[in-house]
């Protein structure tokens, strides 16, 4: 998992120049914790999982288990991203990230990113295995909707 400080500092440092696009409303399905440490949950958003000709198209949440304070009165308690995995040269594209507030109100977004090697143990990395490799999680790893998967993740972890 990228680390929580530095993401929601570069996303202060390019929400000028984000994309135009207005950050989607954080999702109601089904979720699939599939990484996490102290500082957050990763859930894949089992509805929007689709293949490429080399890879996957998808979107994960993320639960921080505490804010992140991006600016006076406004802390960031989850994100959205969505990206592109690449099977076969393990390759992370980054299309599109939000920062949002415990209430769900989008607060900051980042721009697309180029492809990058995935490190070993990282979020993409977790991804990369559950989607390309086909490692099945246990069927108690899915949730259904962001705020059980923000309820769970501050229970797990002990943030608030």
């Amino acid at each position: 998992m990228i680390g929580i400080e530095i993401a929601m500092a570069a996303m202060l440092l390019f929400a000028e120049s984000a994309a135009e696009t207005a950050p989607p409303p954080l999702p109601e399905g089904r979720l699939q914790l599939f990484a996490g440490n102290n500082l957050g949950a990763n859930f894949l958003v089992m509805d929007e999982i689709k293949p490429t000709g080399d890879g996957y198209d998808f979107w994960f949440y993320q639960a921080n288990a505490k804010p992140v304070v991006i600016g006076p009165g406004k802390s960031v308690v989850q994100s959205l991203e969505h990206g592109r995995v690449h099977c076969q040269d393990r390759t992370y594209t980054r299309l599109f990230v939000a920062g949002y507030s415990r209430e769900g109100t989008a607060l900051v977004t980042l721009p697309p990113a180029s492809a990058e090697h995935i490190v070993g143990n990282a979020t993409q990395d977790f991804a990369a295995r559950v989607l390309c490799d086909r490692v099945e999680l246990p069927a108690t790893n899915t949730v259904v909707g962001y705020r059980r998967a923000l309820e769970v993740t501050q229970q797990m972890i002990g943030g608030r």
